[in-house]
This record gives structure tokens, C-alpha cells and sequence, in this order.
């Protein structure tokens, strides 16, 4: 009976072995995706006091080694992003720098050479980029390039960069600059087991710059979130509304609504925060603004979500909206924060985007954000399933995208090809996706976000499907 006893305890370590050994084959992490997930997960939460130089970041980076690619998403990459930030300060700051506007052809021709591509997820305007960069142009880029979405630098023998608003490209080269430290940042990528990415000429012979990967190799962590603030925890409420209302909070009204709301009303100024911790914040606007200032209403609204909560992990900049009110002028900025590296999409039934603020040169008018935390005893688990890459995933589902193709575009008596639909896809990227429906507890869906002529959609990365109901957005 003993002898049996064993037999079956060893069947149970070789079982138990088997399943810890199958999920590491399944779970190969790329390139610094997710490193050190579980050591990381205590400093996830922290609030961070941002400056302008710090929220407007890259959302990807495409890394290229002559033949082979990979994308970056990772925080865990702001040194490549830092160094060449240096590159770039000077760079535009040299009068021998060379400037001439090449073709997309030329450009694509390009992506054989060893280099480092960083995308933004706007368009960022270009006065506003040179004034981060603390930098003033002796290279005539504000006569040539009104907008930056992508920056690319090639590291060859006489190293050149490119810049590009999406549609233009400009070449500047005759840098005489030290490249030491950034292409010892770029090797050390290349040592690393990556995830190879291919473009979409080299899988359908689409001409754009998009890369996806064909085999994923990895799976996301399981995370799951909790809304930053709970309406149950009154100090903490409370120490909120002090940072709107100052002193003037003793002489607010204070009102909670059947649902859990709480709301603060003093004067013009209004706080609401709502039982599933969405914070919305309203004042008036002083003095008549007839002329708006980007770069004055981007710091006021950078300084004010600083000083009012601060900002989550990795947040950048990710729209800009001219608005109007009342005849002042201003804008909408919205930021969208990372975990573990990858963007966070709520769902937007519920909120547009994470953080929204509408800044009058030096007067916030509302401030809007719903920002979720790690919900650290839950997120340690990993998921088993095969990713699905998003070549996989959009053949899956070509039929229903065409349809909206078709609609979308008034093409119900015309025959489309396949062809042009993927001839249309403008934008791919990782992201998570909230369903947001949950104070706590809530798991993060993996996503493929697709952008077909204008149109995004929201794939599950395990299964394919669409997710929120639909899962086709428009951009705000």
C-alpha cells in the first residue's frame, strides 16, 4: 500500500510539472512587453507629477535590423526614446544639417537599413515639439512640416533621420553626430528573442507603414483593475474635492445621489464623482478668450492634472480638439495611460476617453478622467490561450468588416475587392480593453485595435470576435 502511495504522489508531481511546463512554453514574453510583471505590479499604482516633456511620447516603436522588425511598447524603452531625444535636440539645432522632402517610395525603400521608428498617436505640432525639446531650429522644418506623427533614424555609416506627418516625408542628413549610445541600445534589442513583425506589402503587397506580427509567441498577463476612487472611503473622497475646492470646500454643498454619486457645488464650480469612480469636474471661464494657445492651454492642463490627482503610469497625450464655448476659444485634450506597456482603451459607452480636459488658454473648464489601478491580489495569473495575430484575425472577420466597408462608403451596388479593403487599413496596435463594469475585479481583454478607413474596431486577441457590442468607434 505504501509503494502505491508513492506511485501516485510521483503521477501527481508529474501532472502538476507538466501543466507549469506547458504554460512557460505558451508564455514567452517579448522583448521588454512585460518585464519583471509581478515584481512591477506595487508601482503601478503610483500617481506621477508629469511635465509637458513627459506626456508627449511616442505610443510605439518599430525597431528594424535590416531584414527583421520588432515592436516596442514597453515604458521599459523610454531610454531609446530619451536618446534620441538628444539626437534630435541637436540635430534641428545645427545649421549643417541638410533638409529635402523625398517620396513614400524612397521612404519605404528605406526600411532595409538598421534603424529605430517611433509613431506617435497624433499628430504633434511642430513648434509645440521643438519647444519640448527645448530647442530653436536652424533646419526650416516649420516652412515644411506643420505637423510630426512619426520620427525615424537610421543608424548607417553617415547616419540621416526622417520625419513625416503621415502623408509628407523629409530626409535631413549631413548630421555629424555621436549615434555610440543609441545604437548600443538598438544592438542590445537585437540579442534579445524579439517577436518579428513583417509589413503589410511583404503579407497582402500593401504599400504603407504598418507592421504586425505573423506568429505571437507570447500571451498578455491576466490583469485585472479597480476604479482609483472609491465613493466608500469618505477621507478619501473628501481629500479629493480639497484639491478642486481649497478652503473652499467647508462652504460647498454636498449632495449624494440615490446611486452612490457624490457631488460638491460652490458657486460656479462643480465636482461630481460617481459610485463607479469617474471623476467629472466643471468651472466657469473668467475673462473672454478670443485667441486660443496651444502650447499655454497644453501646459495649464498638463500643470492642472498634476496638481489634481496627478498622472497614472505612462499616460501621454493622444488627441487634440479645437473647441468653442460661449465664443472662447480653446481645446479638448484627452491622454490615455499604459499598463504594463500597453495602452488602455475604456469601454466608450461609458467614458470617450480616459482623461479629457477643456483648457482656455488659462482656464480649465471641465476636467473628465477614469483612471483604473491594479488590482494587485488578482493579477498574477497568465493566460494559456493562443494568441491570434492580426493577419489571422482580420481574415476572420473580412466579411464583416467589408460590410461596413460598403455601407460606410455608399458602395451597396458595387463589387469590392478584398484588396481594397486592406488597402485601407490605417492603423494596428496592442491595446487592453476595459469593459469597465466593475468598481474592482475587472479583467483587462487583450485587443488588436484595427483602423479601417476611419473606422476602429477592437479584436479580441484570444478568439478574434468583437468586443462592446460591435466594437466599431469613431475618433472623437
Amino acid at each position: 500500500m505504501g509503494k502505491e502511495n508513492i506511485k501516485t504522489l510521483f503521477l501527481i508531481l508529474l501532472v502538476v510539472t507538466s501543466i507549469v511546463l506547458t504554460k512557460q512554453l505558451w508564455v514567452e514574453v517579448p522583448y521588454r512587453l512585460f518585464p519583471s510583471f509581478i515584481e512591477k505590479n506595487s508601482n503601478e499604482n503610483v500617481k506621477y507629477n508629469y511635465i509637458l516633456e513627459d506626456i508627449i511620447t511616442p505610443e510605439k516603436y518599430l525597431v528594424s535590423f535590416g531584414n527583421n522588425y520588432t515592436m516596442l511598447y514597453s515604458g521599459e524603452s523610454d531610454d531609446l526614446w530619451n536618446e534620441m531625444k538628444k539626437v534630435l535636440k541637436t540635430v534641428l539645432g545645427s545649421s549643417n544639417v541638410r533638409l529635402k522632402k523625398i517620396s513614400s517610395k524612397e521612404f519605404l525603400d528605406y526600411k532595409i537599413k538598421r534603424s529605430a521608428s517611433f509613431y506617435f498617436s497624433l499628430n504633434i505640432s511642430t513648434h509645440i515639439f521643438t519647444k519640448v525639446l527645448d530647442v530653436n531650429p536652424k533646419v526650416p522644418i516649420y516652412d515644411n512640416l506643420t505637423y510630426i506623427k512619426s520620427i525615424h533614424f537610421y543608424l548607417d555609416k553617415e547616419p540621416f533621420l526622417v520625419l513625416s506627418n503621415g502623408q509628407s516625408y523629409f530626409k535631413l542628413d549631413n548630421l555629424n553626430i555621436d549615434i555610440t549610445a543609441i545604437d548600443k541600445l538598438h544592438k542590445t534589442i537585437e540579442e534579445e528573442d524579439y517577436t518579428k513583425y513583417y509589413s503589410l506589402k511583404e503579407i497582402w503587397g500593401i504599400d504603407n507603414d504598418i507592421y504586425i506580427p505573423l506568429t505571437i509567441k507570447y500571451n498578455l498577463p491576466d490583469i485585472y483593475v479597480k476604479s482609483e476612487i472609491n465613493t466608500n472611503d469618505d477621507s478619501r473622497v473628501e481629500s479629493i474635492a480639497r484639491l478642486f475646492f481649497g478652503d473652499e470646500l467647508d462652504y460647498a454643498r454636498k449632495i449624494i445621489e440615490s446611486n452612490g454619486s457624490i457631488i460638491y457645488l460652490y458657486n460656479q464650480k462643480g465636482l461630481k464623482i460617481s459610485e463607479d469612480g469617474i471623476l467629472e469636474y466643471f468651472d466657469s471661464i473668467d475673462e473672454p478668450i478670443v485667441d486660443r494657445n496651444l502650447y499655454l492651454s497644453l501646459n495649464t492642463a498638463v500643470n492642472f492634472i498634476t496638481k489634481h490627482i496627478g498622472w497614472p503610469k505612462d499616460a501621454y497625450l493622444s488627441s487634440i480638439k479645437e473647441i468653442e464655448y460661449d465664443k472662447n476659444k480653446g481645446y479638448q485634450f484627452s491622454f490615455t495611460y499604459k499598463i504594463n506597456g500597453v495602452p488602455v482603451v475604456p469601454n466608450n459607452e461609458k467614458i470617450k476617453s480616459s482623461i479629457k480636459i477643456e483648457v482656455f488658454n488659462e482656464y480649465v473648464k471641465s476636467y473628465v478622467r477614469y483612471i483604473r489601478d491594479i488590482d494587485i491580489p488578482r493579477s498574477v495569473s497568465i493566460s494559456i490561450n493562443k494568441a491570434m495575430s492580426p493577419k489571422d484575425v482580420i481574415e476572420k472577420n473580412l466579411e464583416l468588416i467589408k460590410q461596413d466597408y460598403i455601407i460606410n462608403n455608399n458602395l451597396e451596388n458595387t463589387k469590392v475587392e478584398n484588396y481594397e479593403i486592406l488597402a485601407s487599413i490605417n492603423e494596428i496596435s496592442l491595446k487592453y480593453y476595459d469593459p469597465s463594469s466593475k468598481k474592482s475585479g475587472e479583467e483587462l481583454i487583450p485587443v488588436w485595435e484595427i483602423n479601417i478607413n476611419g473606422v476602429e474596431y477592437l479584436f479580441n486577441i484570444y478568439n478574434g470576435n468583437v468586443v462592446n457590442g460591435g466594437g466599431i468607434f469613431g475618433k472623437e
